[in-house]
Order: C-alpha cells, then sequence, then structure tokens
C-alpha cells in the first residue's frame, strides 16, 4: 500500500491539496447530522498535524481507512499512518509539536488499538456552576492511584495528568449543568493487554470509588452517574482527542482544548522537576499520551 509522499519539513505551512470528505463514512457513535452536512465540502488541513498525517495516510484502501483508521478529524477526515519506524514516530512528534507552539487549532482524535495500549483514564466532572474540580485536593487521585496499584502490581505507576475545563451547555441527561471539568490520566508504563482487562479494570475502579464513598463533588448534577464520571465508553469508542487539541461540536469550536496539569508520582504527588521538563519539551508530553507505536 503506498503513503502519501512526506513533506519535506513540519514547519512548512499546510499545502493547498484537499481532502474530499464526501468520500468518508461515519461510525455509529458519530453525530450524523454533523458528518451530513460536512460531506457537502471539502476543506484542506490548517494545521502542521493534520497535514503531515494526510501527507503519509494511505491512500484507497477504504478498509484501513474507514474500518481501521489510526487518526480522524473532527472535521471529517479519516486517514491510516503506518508509523514504521522510530525516524518516522519523530517527525510525527516534531509536526505535532509545531502545531502547539504555533497556536494552530488542532482537530485530530487518535485511535488506539483493542490490544496492547497505555492504561489511560477519562474522567468526565460535569457541574452546575461554573467552577473546576481540584482532582489533586480531593479523594480522587488518591483512590484512583491506589486501585491501579492494586489492579497493575509490580509497575511503574508515574501519572501524566492533562486538563480540559470550560463552559457547557446542559443536555437532555444534564439540563442543569453549566461547566465541564475533564481530566485525563496517562499511565505510559502499564500497558493493558485487552479491551476486556480495560473493561474489568474501569469497573473494578468504579466499585473501588463506592466502596471509599468517592462518588461525589461539589456542583455534580443529580443524574450524572460514576460510569459518566469514569468514563467507561472508551471501552467501546477508542478515539480520543490528542493533547493540545480543542473540541468540535456541530462545526463549532469549544473553548475547551486539553493542556498538561502536571507529571504525578504512586503516591498523588505532583513531580515538579518531572513537570518542567515537560514544560519545557511538549514532545514529551506527546510520548506519554499518543498511542502510536512503531
Amino acid at each position: 500500500m503506498k503513503a502519501r509522499q512526506t513533506s519535506s519539513s513540519t514547519n512548512k505551512p499546510p499545502s493547498s491539496a484537499t481532502r474530499n470528505t464526501s468520500k468518508f463514512t461515519p461510525s455509529p457513535s458519530d453525530n450524523i447530522k454533523f458528518y451530513k452536512k460536512v460531506q457537502e465540502f471539502a476543506y484542506e488541513p490548517s494545521d502542521y498535524l493534520e497535514q503531515w498525517i494526510y501527507d503519509h495516510s494511505v491512500v484507497g484502501d477504504k478498509q484501513l481507512l474507514f474500518q481501521n483508521p489510526t487518526h480522524i478529524s473532527q472535521r471529517g477526515g479519516h486517514y491510516h499512518v503506518k508509523l514504521e519506524n522510530e525516524t518516522i514516530m519523530e517527525e510525527y512528534f516534531n509536526a505535532w509539536k509545531n502545531s502547539i507552539e504555533k497556536k494552530q487549532d488542532i482537530f485530530i482524535e487518535e485511535i488506539r488499538s483493542f490490544h496492547n495500549f497505555k492504561l489511560y483514564l477519562d474522567l468526565d466532572f460535569k457541574l452546575k456552576e461554573n467552577e473546576t474540580v481540584n482532582l489533586t485536593k480531593s479523594q480522587w487521585l488518591k483512590e484512583i492511584l491506589e486501585f491501579t496499584k492494586q489492579y497493575f502490581p509490580n509497575s511503574d505507576y508515574e501519572c501524566c495528568i492533562t486538563f480540559c475545563h470550560g463552559t457547557y451547555a446542559g443536555d437532555s441527561q444534564t439540563p442543569d449543568c453549566k461547566y465541564k471539568s475533564g481530566y485525563r490520566l496517562y499511565f505510559p508504563q502499564i500497558m493493558v493487554e485487552s479491551n476486556e482487562k480495560y473493561r474489568l479494570y474501569l469497573e473494578g475502579l468504579i466499585d473501588h470509588l463506592k466502596q471509599c464513598n468517592c462518588t461525589s463533588y461539589t456542583g455534580k448534577p443529580s443524574t450524572w452517574s460514576m460510569e459518566d464520571i469514569i468514563d467507561t465508553n472508551s471501552v467501546k469508542y477508542p478515539r480520543c482527542r490528542m493533547f493540545g487539541s480543542i473540541k468540535l461540536r456541530n462545526g463549532k469550536k469549544l473553548d475547551r482544548q486539553y493542556k498538561l496539569y502536571g507529571i504525578f508520582n504512586s503516591d498523588g504527588e505532583m513531580d515538579k522537576e518531572r513537570t518542567n521538563e515537560c514544560k519545557k519539551n511538549v514532545v514529551n508530553v506527546l510520548k506519554m499520551t499518543s498511542f502510536m507505536k512503531v
């Protein structure tokens, strides 16, 4: 399968090559109305990252692009990139880094595999007021780490935490919600061997939190369940918005972007030295949060 020709430099602005979104087939989990609207036009990659992915994606293989993509753009593009060696991986991270440093809008999601992927958690705290949940000053982080150590013994529990906060319009499930405080926890040294083990981990974690009476927080809507807070949909839907990306809903950009919260040790304490290293060199964060591998 032939891939697209590579760009000579990831620092070059996106080219004028367009992706015809009319060829893209949405999955059942996608917003169908939005995709029908997207299919009416083609668009140009507007950031270094999507342009690099576009240039390196296989062409013409519908099975790979639509049934087994490695990346999906919230703008409509489906891609399958083969990261065949460390050199290509470094190019990928550099393109991603350049988009972040140039403060470009990123809409790309990585698609994790269902086998041998790094452990991660998606925490969604909906609130009735414009406030955030302070993860490190609550019981949540301590109990999550405690259970993770029990479930994955004899591991390195270094945890990279990213956050994404912003206003949230109430929906049918939580009409009184005004704000959403989101966190992603990545354990780069813990590999999950199967999706089934991941499902059991999340179920066990929820049971553990319930036993510890760690089920609520200030401003929580009454209809927001533990399965919503500990996003169990991560098992079925392996799409993960990438670090630095922003949310696009019905064609509208929302003010929620994933940023670095910090690097934490197994006791739930921030490792200030590691956190500062990652702030100085964002590639460290990208490698800890990415699901791509050679």
